[in-house]
């Protein structure tokens, strides 16, 4: 264990600042990422609607074009967890966004099913990329007692990009019959205004720190960061000094990681294969009870984003102060609750099953589907906390597509079956949650994972 130079006071001063224009400044251009992942997937819902009578798809086509992004994502986020703890967090926090725009483009000309699949494959690698740089960057700024509220205001960019993305979508509809290539086309304005802003973003100082680059990060954090850093402290140890520990998947599966590894993976899995299914086919499981038009099938949607953004802000208020495994298990409650009662109630009235539906957005806004991005940079050091959040959304993705692909298949046999798979998840993710979740609010990043 090597003895690196002034590291206390930079890890203090992160600690310890006051929440200022800094951290504002990168929690929007983080947000930026979440939001257009949430934009691209909700606008989709509507889009494909005018695809398939375009393209005349298969029914196996459709499963893929609704899980293209979401494999490019998982795919963009394995290889970028490593790659942003090897070779740093900024020059990927721009990349990014020039391959989603470029592919958002491509998608929106695409002349057959088989190019917009792939077009959207390869744009998702540029969404996947983003978060687990974006949770490097924005957890490694943070100080410590206010670090639950920026990552759960981080990842509500994506709820406020699918809001938006339901007006867009209705706005844009009645331009048939290609009007979805104007909804695809549309998020390549807020793509390039952020990354036009994010070209002046500062390189993480924990990752030069343990990068032996301490005159690097000590500047970043006075210049860029404006905040003080005192050059007159002892020496302390840093576990993960110059040259002792490198980056690997293989890492998150020692002892020291194995059970947060398991954890997160877990926990986002069960999450992804029970939520994000119903986001997506949520026009259709509508249209299936009754709801019928474009505009109050789109109020609808907007109205259960708007409750889970409540949600989110509950943990955003309290999450700090009440804790991680508290709200996870609060969430996970509710959701399990929601879905139990309409498969129990089934087939629901539909103002029975609205209620219902509110309290399972409601619940995931305040539970897993906010802490999920809390949690995982809290439980891996510096070294692997890119890497740990891209091993966490590929198991996210992986459960994300089971659930794009069981939901339409089971609906096939019984429209039953799709609410009993999302009930069995959230039972499953609460007790994984139960057994596995530890508490981590108000920790220093280094003293969680020491």
């Amino acid at each position: 264990m090597l003895a690196t130079k002034s590291s206390g006071n930079i890890l203090e001063s992160l600690d310890n600042a006051p929440l200022g224009r800094s951290h504002l400044k990168m929690l929007l251009l983080a947000a930026g990422g979440t939001f257009l992942d949430g934009f691209d997937i909700s606008i989709m819902s509507f889009a494909i609607l005018l695809v398939i009578p375009q393209f005349h798809p298969s029914a196996f086509q459709i499963g893929l074009i609704g899980s293209a992004v979401v494999v490019g994502s998982g795919i963009g986020s394995v290889v970028a967890g490593y790659l942003s703890d090897k070779i740093g967090r900024r020059l990927l926090f721009i990349l990014d966004f020039v391959i989603f725009i470029v592919f958002a483009l491509l998608s929106a000309l695409s002349q057959n099913i088989d190019q917009l699949i792939l077009m959207r494959l390869l744009l998702g690698i540029g969404i996947g990329i983003d978060y687990p740089v974006s949770t490097a960057l924005l957890s490694e700024i943070a100080p410590t007692k206010r670090r639950g509220l920026l990552l759960a205001l981080w990842i509500n960019g994506f709820n406020v990009g699918a809001m938006l993305s339901l007006a867009v979508g209705a706005v844009l509809y009645p331009l048939a019959p290609n009007a979805w290539r104007w909804m695809l086309a549309s998020e390549i304005i807020p793509a390039f205004l952020v990354l036009i802003a994010r070209r002046g973003v500062p390189e993480s100082s924990r990752w030069l720190m343990i990068k032996g680059r301490l005159s690097e990060a000590t500047t970043e954090i006075r210049t860029r960061l404006n905040i003080y850093v005192s050059t007159e402290s002892d020496e302390i140890s840093t576990p993960s000094a110059v040259g002792e520990q490198k980056p690997s998947y293989s890492a998150l599966l020692k002892p020291r990681n194995r059970r947060n590894a398991i954890f997160i993976a877990g926990y986002f899995f069960f999450f992804q294969f029970a939520f994000f299914g119903f986001n997506v086919f949520g026009p259709f499981m509508l249209k299936g009870l009754g709801l019928h038009g474009v505009t109050p099938t789109a109020l609808v949607m907007m109205s259960f984003w708007v409750i889970y953004i409540v949600g989110n802000a509950l943990f955003v208020w309290k999450g700090d102060t009440i804790g991680r495994r508290r709200f996870s298990l609060l969430g996970w409650g509710g959701m399990a609750v929601a879905m139990v009662t309409i498969y129990a109630l089934f087939p629901p009235l539909i103002g029975v099953f609205l209620a219902l539906f509110a309290l399972y957005f409601f619940t995931a806004g305040m539970g897993p589907g906010t802490i999920h991005i809390v949690y995982s940079p809290e439980l891996f050091p510096t070294y692997i906390r890119s890497t740990g959040e891209g091993w966490k959304q590929g198991w996210g993705k992986l459960g994300a597509v089971l659930g794009l692909v069981l939901i339409p298949t089971l609906a096939a046999i019984s429209p039953k079956y799709p609410i009993l798979m999302g009930a069995i998840a959230c039972i499953t993710g609460l007790v994984f949650t139960f057994l596995l979740a530890r508490e981590t609010a108000g920790q220093s990043l280094e003293t969680l994972t020491e």
